[in-house]
């Protein structure tokens, strides 16, 4: 399955030191074969799922992108703000 990348990603992936980076890029690859602990979110982020990658966590969803299923990773950080940092940035799209 492809796998699509926002910004945030990118950039965050980058900027982690060499084994963070490396440890992000392993799980990103295994994500395009649905591998890895992944979970389907609750409540408030309902339709996305989590990766977790050692202290990371990815939170992404599946799309169609030209009738093809896509999962696009949309956010990653440390597992203590993730959360709520990710609810705060829908929250302000959406308005």
């Amino acid at each position: 399955m492809k796998i699509e990348l926002s910004e945030q990603v990118s950039t965050f992936v980058g900027s982690q030191a060499p084994d963070g980076r490396k440890m992000l890029r392993r799980a990103l690859r295994q994500l395009a074969g649905e591998q890895g602990d992944i979970k389907q979110l609750e409540e408030r982020l309902h339709g996305f799922c989590r990766l977790r990658v050692g202290p990371f966590r990815v939170i992404f969803r599946y799309i169609l992108a030209n009738g093809k299923r896509v999962i696009r990773c949309e956010y990653v950080e440390r597992r203590k703000i993730i959360y709520e940092a990710y609810e705060k940035t829908i929250t302000l799209m959406r308005d």
